[in-house]
Parts: structure tokens; C-alpha cells; sequence
């Protein structure tokens, strides 16, 4: 790599349960090395180094899903946005 960041991932919504991941990204040119998954891996380490018992995420992008899905997590619900704007 060139000294710069080229893939991410943080936490929001932090409270005594646990953490929602947020802003997964890696830049196009260094996409499909696992890097997105090894930031996504490590970031779910340092939660759990800090004490936080749940981790949750939304995506709406298969290939995410995929990551997420080889790491451990789990889908509990899905979630739509009807043509409206309203969801459900």
C-alpha cells in the first residue's frame, strides 16, 4: 500500500449493550484483496477488547452481505423502502 487509508470501518451509536458498524468502504482500486473484511474483523476485535456484547449493521449491498455473512454475523430482519418513501 502507499501509506494512506484504503479501507475503513467505524462504530456509532455506542451504549452499554453494544454498537452499530457504520461506513464500511475501501477504496475502488484496492477492492476484492479482503481488505474490507479484515477492517470489519478487526473493528468487531476491538469492540469486543472494549467490552461491547452486540454489533449490529444495514447494508443493502450483496457483496457486503457476503462479508458480513463470512465473518460471523447473522440476519435477524430485513428492512424495505416502498416507491413512496415510506418503509416497513
Amino acid at each position: 500500500m502507499d501509506n494512506r487509508f484504503v479501507s475503513t470501518a467505524s462504530i456509532s451509536a455506542v451504549s452499554p449493550y453494544g454498537a452499530m458498524i457504520i461506513g464500511v468502504a475501501t477504496l475502488k482500486a484496492y477492492r476484492n484483496r479482503g481488505l474490507a473484511t479484515h477492517t470489519v474483523k478487526q473493528l468487531c476485535q476491538a469492540c469486543k477488547e472494549a467490552g461491547l456484547k452486540k454489533l449490529v449493521l444495514y447494508f443493502d449491498n450483496p457483496l457486503a452481505a457476503s462479508i458480513y455473512l463470512k465473518i460471523g454475523f447473522t440476519i435477524v430482519d430485513t428492512y424495505g423502502v416502498l416507491s413512496d418513501g415510506s418503509s416497513h
